[in-house]
């Protein structure tokens, strides 16, 4: 059995060593609620609008329709800039700064745009067997944070003129050929978007007895690379290939196909310049 990748380097002590981080590398730090995966109050749908918040018409004049799931509606992945401006609030308050594993989490979302204009992706391996993927030469200078088990890969991803899929999950054929109910998660995913990963804080199933943080294993104070979406997916189809895993249906996001992982063609509309709304003199200062 490959054995789990042991971390190296250094490692943050409070969440303003990882602001810090985020801010050398031009990616927004979103704060999350302690021992969860849930965000702060302050950047939810009501935390952000109160009782009126943005509806489908103004949304979309401002957000390419790739930004949303089936439903076209707000929730915290959007990175409006009234939503930005709290963030960068936030973490200007000095106490914030301070806080250690246990008092906040802190997590990169795959929707928000980095200072560059691209976006981070994040490659999920939930399993300490294919943890290896991680030295795979496209991916040895990605940040690598492990939770439970696995570890994640982060990237900013360069889509080119792709339209990449927001979730492509990879598990094995005989996992494929149970019934829907009855199959096991997927090993690994990758996700592009309507997504977001913690880099910080305590793990949702740390206990008392059996403490458990989000580590960076490798990669902090380094820059996060920069990676072409065909670079991506060729080096994940030659890895599943080598490692009998299959890419599965699902209809879990609409309407991406998830079959070949070509690039797609918006034929009828051009993709929106959505950064440009997105307050870039905001992100700017990340």
């Amino acid at each position: 059995m490959p054995e789990k990748i042991s971390m190296t380097g250094k490692q943050p002590k409070t969440a303003g060593d990882v602001v810090s981080w985020c801010r050398n590398n031009g990616v927004i730090p979103v704060p999350c609620r302690p021992k969860s995966k849930a965000p702060l109050g302050i950047i939810s749908v009501k935390g952000v609008y109160g009782e009126n918040p943005p509806g489908e018409r103004e949304l979309l004049r401002n957000f390419d329709r790739r930004f949303f799931g089936k439903t076209v509606r707000d929730s915290f992945h959007i990175p409006s800039q009234k939503r930005l401006e709290i963030i960068e609030n936030y973490w200007n308050r000095p106490y914030t700064k301070s806080f250690t594993a246990g008092q906040i989490s802190v997590s990169l979302d795959m929707n928000y745009p980095t200072k560059d204009g691209l976006t981070i992706a994040c490659i999920d391996i939930d399993t300490d067997d294919l943890a290896f993927l991680a030295d795979e030469e496209l991916f040895q200078k990605c940040p690598l944070i492990s939770g439970k088990k696995g570890g994640k890969l982060f990237f900013k991803l360069n889509k080119e003129k792709a339209l990449p899929s927001p979730i492509i999950q990879y598990t094995t054929k005989e996992n494929l050929e149970k019934p829907g109910t009855e199959q096991k998660p997927a090993l690994i995913e990758l996700f592009t978007g309507h997504k977001h990963a913690l880099i910080f804080g305590e793990h949702p199933e740390s206990t008392p007895e059996k403490p458990l943080y989000y580590q960076f294993l490798r990669g902090f104070d380094e820059q996060i690379p920069v990676i072409t979406w065909a670079d991506t997916t060729a080096a994940l189809n030659s890895f599943s290939k080598k490692h009998g895993l299959l890419i599965r249906m699902t209809n879990e996001v609409v309407p991406y196909d998830q079959t070949n992982l070509s690039e797609w063609e918006n034929k009828k509309t051009q993709q929106k310049k959505i950064y440009r709304t997105l307050g870039q003199n905001r992100i700017d200062r990340w």
